[in-house]
């Protein structure tokens, strides 16, 4: 689990998912992939995502990739149920 998506429940709300352990370590996934940041370590991702979620073109370009990867993620466990 990432150090810091305890700190992103109003990214949660805005994309529109319920703050769970499942979901966190979800979107920590997709936002490592958003960002290219896979593989780096905790802080150098929660550096970014703090500079993303503090612009405002930044923050709505993450919103919207994470609607979009939480949202495929989501339909594909709803169809697998």
């Amino acid at each position: 689990m990432s150090c810091y998506t305890r700190h992103l429940e109003e990214l949660f709300q805005e994309v529109g998912i319920e703050n769970t352990r499942v979901n966190r370590k979800a979107i920590d996934g997709h936002i490592r992939t958003a960002l290219g940041m896979i593989g780096e370590d905790c802080p150098a991702v929660w550096k970014e995502v703090k500079a993303r979620l503090n612009d405002v073109e930044g923050r709505k370009d993450l919103v919207e990739r994470l609607r979009e990867r939480m949202g495929t993620a989501l339909d594909r466990y709803s169809a697998s149920s």
